[in-house]
């Protein structure tokens, strides 16, 4: 074993390890622990908005290949790029 693995080792086991538990703030009878991705507030205005501005179309699905993708791949070959059959076929209402 070499002396920077036993060094490493000795400097591990001097933190201390995490101990979850509950948390104390002073003046503050009850605490409620968030984890890192929520907060007492609420999604945010703008959030709110970008998601009804795309939840109203959740049903549309990209091309399957983008028409601008297909045209750069094509123009060097000398080829007329054709209508993918790969694209979804519109669902009926």
């Amino acid at each position: 074993m070499s002396s920077c693995s036993v060094r490493n080792r000795a400097r591990r086991a001097a933190i201390d390890p995490y101990v979850p538990g509950r948390s104390t703030a002073p003046g503050v009878g009850r605490v409620f622990k968030l984890s890192s991705n929520e907060t007492p507030l609420g999604p945010s205005p703008k959030a709110v908005a970008a998601y009804h501005a795309v939840g109203e179309h959740l049903e549309d699905y990209p091309a399957a290949t983008p028409p601008r993708c297909v045209k750069r791949s094509a123009a060097p070959l000398g080829s007329i790029p054709i209508a993918s059959s790969a694209a979804p076929a519109p669902m009926n209402s």
